[in-house]
């Protein structure tokens, strides 16, 4: 429903004066405020040509104003959310063409952000000074100075007191509650009134509309301008008491909004949930366990962790034994302070990594021993991607199968880990299965996020939006973290620059703090942007890692949302869930996967022995 909103304000407030040139920044969404994302149109009107843009011209006026003189008057107004962007474009523009005319500079700036539920907030900013233009041109300087009627070339521009006359508002609110009303009258909206809730309560009581008098019967949520924009230590006890009053009504009046349509929401998510069959959802966790087979198998399929099982094969096992070896030397180096023990560690270590060396080396070096190496990883990728694809197409026929039977969906793929599958699955098998699918989707992001073709495309995009800019600042963190780390290992050494080292890298570090914060404003900037080229894009890794992050996100709100629905019904179901959980249930999280031919861990196999005989032949 749309609201009736006109507010005029100065820019002396309260015994403080606000800065033009500030205050335009903020409603153009410029200078320390260009990361804010709801700015939807700026616009400057009337501007002399004595200056360059509407900057100029608010800073001539901070410079040539008298000092106790207004700089400037803005009208703060409420725009209806039933009209679309364009529609409220116009309106404004209608409007403010109306109150100024050619006679007076203004700029305006239409914002719309959102409130707690997440619903659009359009509202314009109209700022404007109170000189009426009167085509005698005038330096900047002479612009602002005092009016004389006697010799007006000669002196400022003249100042029109009817802005600050009452009426002047009481015109103005006058005139937006009938451009506003004759826009949603036409759209068949409910009309707004600029008169108080009392005498409106008391039109509805007249007209015998008790319904409407009985929404209308609240206080209202005001403030003398005076209090509000008072410095805290200025006001009174009996001011500071208003002001906690007034921001306390606020609040509540946001916040009761808000939880009215939470309550809608979750009402409306029961009525959904009710009407789901147990049928439908274990068909889903059917296609789930496939779902959770095919991420575990490409989990397997690493180069790094491919070479590694076939190097321990062909070692006797000997690989593994002293990788975690070292694993378990790099725990104890963290804990132990013993300097002789230290020594001993990393003398183990240092020993470790040579008979791993050596196994690497004996293999790469002997003809026939790096053909089988080779052979074993071709047969282990191939074993690993043939199991994919067999998961794949039983995946595909279950939907194909399914597509028929529930005609309610028109993609079942799209009610795959949703927040109402996620909800049944909770429901059925307790908060200990959500955890497990949130870790196995997790590993899969992480693993997505350090691909190198994935962080490639990603960082093509950003260099799109910023002209070149974002790899050039991240190659520059990247040699700085270079030199930082060279310099910490030259001062650990027993050196004689010693301190010169402590300083570079004192300078080092700080640049690298300034870099990493203007690439993390840079990021910030170009966010919505990116998020769109994103989603555009065509990469399948790229669709994969957003397929994942809504699923994590889904995740994230099903947790959030059991917790909301258990106090609404006060009923704590989820312990006896949790005991019903059996191993049995959880087993499709960690299947292991097994072939009809021979294992998956690099065995040999009869071909791999017909490849050998050729190779000896």
């Amino acid at each position: 429903m749309a609201i009736f909103y006109c507010k005029m304000k100065k820019s002396s407030r309260g015994g403080k004066k606000l800065s033009a040139v500030a205050h335009m920044e903020y409603i153009n969404r410029e200078g320390r405020y260009k990361n804010k994302e709801d700015l939807i149109e700026k616009q400057t009107k009337n501007l002399p040509k004595e200056f360059k843009d509407i900057e100029e011209f608010w800073k001539s006026c901070e410079a040539y104003e008298r000092v106790n003189a207004n700089l400037f008057r803005e009208l703060e107004i409420a725009l209806p959310k039933e009209l679309t962007r364009e529609e409220n474009k116009k309106l404004v523009k209608a409007f403010a063409e109306h109150l100024f005319g050619e006679d007076y500079v203004y700029n305006y700036a239409i914002h719309q952000p959102k409130d707690f539920g997440g619903d659009p907030q359009p509202h314009v900013h109209l700022m404007f000074c109170e000189r009426k233009l009167d085509g005698i041109e005038r330096t900047k300087e002479k612009f602002f100075k005092q009016h004389y009627s006697f010799n007006p070339g000669k002196s400022g521009a003249k100042k029109n007191v009817y802005w600050s006359k009452k009426e002047a508002l009481e015109n103005i609110r006058e005139d937006w509650e009938t451009f506003i009303n004759f826009e949603l009258e036409k759209r068949g909206i409910e009309k707004v009134s600029r008169k108080s809730l009392r005498d409106q309560k008391r039109e509805a009581e007249a007209n015998g509309d008790y319904e409407k008098a009985k929404r209308l019967d609240r206080d209202p949520i005001q403030i003398e301008g005076s209090i509000l924009y008072k410095k805290e230590k200025e006001l009174t006890e009996e001011e500071k008491i208003k002001k906690d009053i007034f921001k306390s009504k606020r609040i509540l009046r946001a916040g009761s909004k808000h939880i009215k349509k939470m309550l809608e929401k979750i009402k409306d998510l029961k009525e959904k949930l009710s009407k789901m069959t147990k049928e439908e959802y274990e068909i889903l966790e059917k296609i789930r366990e496939i779902d959770s087979k095919i991420n575990l198998t490409k989990g397997k399929i690493d180069d790094i962790k491919i070479e590694n099982t076939v190097y321990n094969l062909m070692s006797n096992k000997e690989y593994y034994n002293l990788l975690n070896d070292n694993k378990k030397i790099e725990k104890e180096l963290k804990h132990t302070k013993d300097k002789n023990k230290i020594m001993q560690l990393k003398i183990r270590r240092d020993k470790n990594i040579q008979k791993i060396e050596n196994i690497k080396r004996d293999i790469k070096n002997n003809p026939k021993k790096r053909y089988i190496f080779n052979k074993r990883i071709e047969n282990i990728k191939y074993k690993y991607e043939k199991k994919v694809k067999e998961l794949e197409k039983e995946k595909q026929e279950y939907f194909e199968e399914i597509k028929e039977k529930y005609k309610d969906y028109s993609d079942i793929r799209k009610e795959l880990y949703s927040k109402k599958h996620l909800h049944h699955i909770l429901q059925e098998k307790g908060e200990k299965e959500i955890k497990k699918i949130e870790k196995e989707f997790s590993k899969i992001l992480e693993i997505l996020s350090e691909d190198s073709e994935l962080l490639r495309e990603e960082m093509r995009i950003k260099n799109k939006l910023t002209t070149g800019e974002y790899e050039e600042i991240n190659n520059e963190i990247e040699q700085l973290k270079k030199d930082i780390d060279f310099l910490k290992k030259e001062i650990k050494k027993e050196t004689s620059g010693k301190e010169i080292y402590k300083e570079m890298l004192e300078d080092k570090s700080g640049t690298l703090r300034e870099k990493e914060a203007a690439q993390k404003n840079m990021n910030n900037k170009i966010k919505t942007q990116f998020d769109k080229e994103i989603k555009k894009n065509s990469n399948p890794k790229v669709k994969e890692k957003i397929r994942i992050e809504k699923i994590l996100n889904n995740i994230d709100k099903t947790k959030k949302l059991d917790k909301v629905l258990k106090k609404d019904s006060g009923k704590n179901k989820n312990s006896n869930l949790k005991s019903k959980t059996s191993k049995k249930n959880n087993l499709h999280l960690n299947p292991k996967i097994k072939n009809e031919d021979g294992e998956l861990r690099g065995n040999f196999t009869l071909k791999d022995l017909e490849y050998l005989e050729d190779f000896e032949r």
